[in-house]
């Protein structure tokens, strides 16, 4: 059974513009395969993260836990070779596809591992915790090459020691609001992730789009005004939702 949420995700940062740097690498077949990295001073956005072999540019054959960890590490590389200190500990916020909802606490586990060694490898940090981004998880039908895994993230040079956080849960009529944020130590991006829980056991309710459509902007502005305040502004926005899902099609389509 899928997870019964929807879940909104928001980048926020300064109006400085993007810069678009794509990697296109040829394969023998004539296919071509394209990874963006996207950055803008000391924050970077890469995606399109699978668990490809580099010597062949094959998927490898095995299950979620060895593609996750080839994919993860596939993103550590690309974040040292934009910024060379950049590691899995500077992510603000990732995005992982996933083709199984099975697969999730693996998927979990392997993340987590990987942002124990970062840890423990950035000596600098000393033992204060590093202030690390939420992994948010959506269950797809399916991914390029038939990958169970795929992995997006959004990284900011800065010292995560000293990130700020938020969290904050709000009641709404069939269910709750969870949002999570954070912002990087120099207060130059911000992530915020929305996500309307409702149980599956709860009854339908009807006639509550635009109060859970209020319940939502007011606490992504709650979140924006204690992440940067006014110096802040949204970037981009990712939502997921359940296509079969009456409720969540009316708050995507605000009808």
């Amino acid at each position: 059974m899928r997870a019964q949420w929807k879940d909104v995700t928001i980048s926020i940062s300064d109006q400085r513009a993007m810069g678009l740097f794509p990697l296109t690498l040829s394969l023998d077949q004539g296919e071509n395969l394209t990874v963006h990295q996207y950055q803008v001073d000391e924050a970077v956005f890469c995606a399109g993260q699978i668990a490809l072999v580099p010597c062949t540019m094959q998927l490898v054959r095995a299950g979620a836990r060895t593609q996750a960890c080839l994919s993860f590490s596939h993103v550590e590389k690309v974040l040292e070779a934009v910024i060379s200190s950049l590691t899995l500990g500077h992510v603000l916020q990732a995005h992982c596809y996933a083709t199984r909802s099975q697969d999730i606490p693996v998927i979990r586990a392997v993340w987590d591992s990987k942002l124990r060694a970062a840890q423990e490898k950035e000596e600098p940090f000393g033992e204060q915790a590093i202030q690390s981004g939420p992994l948010v998880v959506t269950v797809v039908p399916s991914l390029p090459r038939g990958a169970a895994v795929e992995l997006h993230v959004i990284a900011a040079h800065d010292d995560p020691r000293h990130r700020t956080t938020c969290h904050m849960t709000t009641e709404v009529a069939c269910g709750t609001i969870e949002c999570h944020a954070m912002l990087s130590s120099d207060s130059q991006c911000a992530t915020v992730s929305l996500a309307l829980m409702v149980p599956t056991s709860a009854p339908a309710v009807s006639g509550v789009e635009g109060e859970i459509l209020g319940a939502l902007v007011a606490t992504l502005q709650s979140a924006m005004q204690k992440m940067g305040g006014g110096g802040l502004s949204p970037l981009c926005a990712r939502v997921f939702y359940k296509g079969n899902n009456a409720l969540a099609g009316q708050l995507v389509t605000g009808r």
